[in-house]
């Protein structure tokens, strides 16, 4: 059985190595991609967390697309795509960033949902470690590679550390949501929560 798995395995992995030198023909281009992402209604008409679940679907392909066609034209796409999500941003009342708006629970509060924030600054990590770790990649892009990490540092992880959400218990731990909301609309001040 395990020579099965790997001529099995074998297989796929010269099958993929095949097409990816071939070159692979998509229906669609960089640019028409990064223009229906961010022309996609609900994107265009949602904020916070609701904002950040339609942002990130079909996320993906830009590197995906890339890995598999090696143009690098879908990296500058994806470039396009996370600086406009980039600055979709705003900054809350603690000085951090994040996708601000709606809580999805109750929408008659906001919040920068980490859950939010992480949905998006994940597909630019993925981006990040994508360059960081191609010699060639990194010639172009490892100014925005690093940019994206610094952004996730700390609109992420140092906000979510600072407002005090990560929870132990036992042997685990996570980050829970935070318990203090704005005002529609005003981003200056806490008005609900502990």
């Amino acid at each position: 059985l395990p020579s099965i798995l790997n001529v099995v395995v074998s297989t796929i992995f010269i099958s993929i190595s095949s097409f990816a030198q071939q070159g692979i023909t998509l229906n669609t281009t960089p640019n028409a991609a990064y223009e229906w992402m961010i022309n996609y209604k609900p994107i265009k008409n949602d904020k916070g967390e609701g904002f950040c679940w339609h942002a990130r679907s079909g996320m993906d392909q830009f590197v995906d697309n890339y890995i598999l066609t090696k143009n690098t034209e879908w990296l500058d796409a994806g470039v396009k795509y996370f600086d406009f999500l980039i600055g979709k941003m705003d900054t809350g009342p603690d000085g951090y960033k994040g996708w601000i708006g709606p809580y999805m629970y109750d929408n008659t509060v906001w919040i920068d949902s980490h859950v939010g924030d992480a949905l998006l600054l994940s597909g630019m990590l993925d981006f990040s470690v994508l360059v960081l770790e191609d010699k060639n990649l990194k010639k172009k892009y490892k100014e925005k590679a690093d940019f994206y990490v610094e952004t996730a540092k700390k609109h992420l992880i140092e906000k979510c550390d600072a407002r005090g959400t990560w929870v132990e218990d036992g042997d685990i731990g996570g980050y829970r949501s935070y318990e203090k909301y704005m005002e529609p609309g005003n981003l200056k001040e806490w008005k609900y929560g502990n």
